[in-house]
């Protein structure tokens, strides 16, 4: 006779998972705007440390918190995907704290909250392609906006990187916009090889109604709001600490944060979600 595994669309248990996750994020946070010298990446990198940590303090983790509640303890299925898309953005974030900060006293914060992230995304995920739902989205003007929303960030984004990349290989004695002139792959590697992949699949399921489209929309704009803001804030620590960031920059990326802002909020009010009953012969 067969073992057959445990299926379940349950996760009750996400709720101590977050709650573990929100503590690490608010002492990492606050330790890194308190003493923004506990990081050790030379002074341009460290301000813009200081603004991502204020971003992160003063909108991810109340929004984690709250989505959290809702989408856990409220069943809240929109909510689902405001969590997924913050869950995303810790993971998109602490990537770098992980793998390309200065090994200081902060990695033993910053490593658990990569590793819960990356784990609590997985679980919502899971849960939210086995929930059974039904999801329909009928405004096509919006629907539409978002469309080239996405796909004009992934085009503009792929540009930028792999232009600068290719200068690398074919421009002599050609620096990138950085302290030490070398390109940032981290920062490359993941918009290349997730962010922007994503955001193109979102964009074509969208367009086709499929419904990993419409998860997966509501996930990344979340994320590209938050990211937006996080990139705007560094940008002005830059600018406070007279380091002259580029005017242009910040301009574009408050432009990318407000609108995904306001983009996930007409997605989110607009889209339909239509739970469906659990078929009794499933549980047989």
């Amino acid at each position: 006779m067969r073992n057959i595994a445990i299926h379940t669309t349950d996760f009750s248990a996400l709720g101590m998972l977050t709650t573990i996750l929100a503590t690490l994020c608010f002492f990492a946070t606050v330790l890194g705007l308190v003493n923004n010298d506990l990081y050790m990446d030379g002074e341009w990198v460290n301000a813009q440390w200081l603004g991502q940590d204020f971003m992160t303090l003063v909108a991810a983790i109340p929004t984690l918190v709250y989505s959290s509640w809702m989408a856990i303890r409220k069943r809240s299925l929109k909510w689902e995907l405001v969590l997924g898309g913050t869950l995303f953005y810790l993971v998109y974030v602490y990537t770098f704290y992980v793998f390309d900060a200065t090994f200081t006293l902060l990695y033993f914060l910053h490593l658990p909250i990569f590793s819960i992230s990356l784990l609590c995304l997985f679980v919502v995920f899971h849960h939210m392609l086995n929930a059974r739902n039904d999801y329909a989205y009928r405004n096509r003007f919006s629907l539409y906006l978002i469309i080239v929303f996405l796909l004009m960030i992934a085009v503009m984004l792929g540009s930028l990187w792999m232009r600068d990349l290719v200068n690398h290989l074919i421009v002599p004695d050609y620096f990138s916009e950085t302290p030490d002139g070398q390109p940032p792959l981290v920062i490359y590697s993941l918009d290349l090889g997730i962010i922007i992949p994503m955001m193109v699949i979102a964009a074509l399921l969208l367009f086709q109604n499929h419904s990993l489209g419409l998860i997966m929309t509501g996930v990344m704009l979340v994320m590209t709001a938050l990211i937006g803001f996080a990139l705007m804030a560094m940008s002005a620590s830059l600018y406070f600490k007279g380091l002259h960031p580029s005017t242009l920059l910040i301009l574009l990326w408050s432009l990318i944060g407000l609108a995904g802002f306001l983009l996930s909020i007409v997605y989110l009010r607009r889209l339909e979600v239509f739970p469906r009953m659990v078929d009794q012969t499933d549980l047989k």
